[in-house]
């Protein structure tokens, strides 16, 4: 009898455990799904900043270019 009674809980026990580890897989593929859906988003961002800097980048470069030779055409004429 108790053979038969340790034998039926360690085999809810097991059933418990199994239940568990189930659980636990499937959240660790939903945070690793998570992860990488984040770092699509992340890309996806950092490519809207970057295409919307550029161009504004170079028209800043451009009139501190064109800044820089006024003054320095103004000294020269000084």
């Amino acid at each position: 009898m108790r053979t038969q009674v340790a034998s039926q809980i360690r085999g809810e026990l097991d059933a418990q455990a199994s239940a568990r580890e189930r659980r636990l897989d499937k959240q660790r593929d939903d945070v690793a799904r998570q992860q990488r859906q984040l770092s699509k988003e992340q890309e996806s961002v950092v490519e809207q900043v970057r295409s919307q800097v550029e161009p504004r980048k170079a028209d800043m470069l451009t009139e501190a270019k064109k800044r820089a030779e006024r003054a320095v055409a103004v000294e020269i004429a000084d």
